[in-house]
């Protein structure tokens, strides 16, 4: 279903060359399908473990999920001694919540030392599914001992047999590992940005909100072919739940009125909130987004900024990353709830998260609230009280990021006119441990 759009504009042709050199100037660049790892120094036979003889074991990969869509092509992965196993299975899983189900498996042979095996029909992969190795006997060969990159991480999971589908609940847990398998491909789309929060919802006191958007793409850079994947509130990630697909010619614009109607639902109909996912060919340069929340009866409308997710997130990024942390301010007022109201949202990328917000006014003994475990790909959004109930009106506070990587945002609204502000909250650098919590001797 498509939405009224807005005539495209184009622009004399001899400007064109000189757009064509500055979009050059941005560095734009393919990018390489990656999922797994790769393995420099992998440990030897007399490092691991004696599995159980002729027992099948799948180990599931869940520190470096896929880091595009496309296509699988080849696998490498080095073992230490020769030879772990004579055949192996290589499998990719998909998660949604707490399950997984495979969407592809693979019989490979281990010929030596250094495994290179490419496949003649590459399966098709999605941006955040997992790799997995199946074989009877020593798996971890390709693995090297104490390389652990997550914090607080569970880094292979360990299942018996070779599954089609299991519960988390199911798999073994083995941490401070990494499964030395690495697979290589083409990227066909990869997730560019992120709208944190979007809506077509009811608000207080009769409030009814929509969300606006429009995109105006470069003048003589190539057509934009997006695809918009919707995740819904509260609904954990694999597939979307709604899927758009679009192209915006260069130099043309468009813009929609209730995205929610565009993203296939009946317009008006208040769905709730959601998150949306934007897609597109790698090394695509992005066009300008607006995304824009109102209160249809005329309250302020308010901007959601999207998030690029191809840049490395750094200091100041609104991407918060394992080991990183960032700063809320509670507004004065709400401590008069018929006043104004606060959420926080999180929303969680390709990997599972785990957090916590705490008082920043009590370093020595951090007050907050309870850790808090998302799955991949899943939006939550709720009353900030809900997330640190010993911190007060007018406190700073802090979200911590144990494990994992999300975009955490606060949005304020007036309980009497319905204005309405979002702020993307941005990590500050590694979080800073206090002193109780320091090893001994620093």
């Amino acid at each position: 279903m498509r939405g009224p759009g807005t005539a495209l504009v184009r622009q004399p042709p001899v400007i064109c060359a000189t757009l064509i050199v500055g979009l050059a100037a941005f560095g734009v660049s393919a990018v390489e399908l990656s999922v797994g790892n790769i393995i420099n120094a992998p440990r030897d036979l007399a490092d691991i473990e004696d599995m159980e003889s002729g027992k099948v074991i799948t180990y599931v990969d869940v520190t470096k999920p896929s880091n595009a869509t496309g296509l699988l092509q080849r696998v490498e992965f080095p073992w230490g001694g020769c030879c772990c196993a004579l055949a192996a299975d290589v499998s990719l899983y998909r998660r949604r919540g707490n399950s997984f189900r495979a969407v592809w498996h693979q019989a490979v042979d281990i010929t030596g030392f250094d495994n290179e095996i490419s496949f003649s029909n590459p399966p098709p992969i999605e941006q955040g599914d997992y790799i997995a190795l199946s074989m009877a006997g020593k798996a971890f060969c390709g693995s090297p001992e104490g390389e652990n990159s997550i914090v607080y991480g569970d880094n292979i999971l360990a299942l018996d047999g070779l599954p089609d589908e299991f519960d988390l609940a199911d798999a073994r847990v083995i941490e401070k590992e990494i499964l030395g398998i690495h697979g290589a491909g083409t990227a066909t789309k990869q997730r560019i940005g992120v709208i944190p929060v979007i809506a077509t919802a009811p608000g207080a006191n009769g409030a009814s909100f929509r969300t606006s958007f429009r995109m105006q793409n470069a003048l003589c850079a190539p057509d934009f072919t997006p695809d918009f994947h919707l995740q819904m509130k509260d609904v954990p990630g694999d597939s979307p739940d709604t899927e758009f697909s679009y192209t915006l010619k260069s130099g043309g614009k468009v813009q929609w009125d209730d995205l929610m109607h565009i993203l296939g639902f009946q317009s008006g109909q208040e769905v709730g909130a959601a998150s949306v996912d934007v897609f597109a060919p790698p090394g695509t340069p992005l066009p300008l987004f607006e995304t824009k929340m109102r209160e249809i009866r005329g309250g302020t409308s308010c901007v959601i900024p999207i998030v690029d997710t191809t840049s490395p997130p750094k200091y100041g990024s609104p991407i918060l990353t394992a080991n990183t942390s960032g700063y809320v301010l509670i507004p004065s007022d709400l401590a008069y709830y018929d006043k104004k109201r606060m959420n926080i949202g999180i929303r969680s990328l390709d990997e599972e998260v785990e957090g916590r917000f705490e008082n920043i006014y009590h370093t020595d003994d951090p007050q907050g609230g309870p850790v808090f475990t998302l799955p991949p790909r899943t939006l939550i959004q709720k009353d900030w009280k809900e997330f640190s109930p010993t911190i007060y009106p007018d406190d700073f506070f802090r979200v911590v990021i144990y494990r994992g990587s999300a975009i955490v945002y606060q949005s304020v609204i007036d309980n009497e006119t319905n204005d309405a502000t979002f702020t993307l909250i941005l990590s500050n650098g590694p979080r800073q441990y206090p002193s109780s919590e320091c090893p001994s001797g620093s």
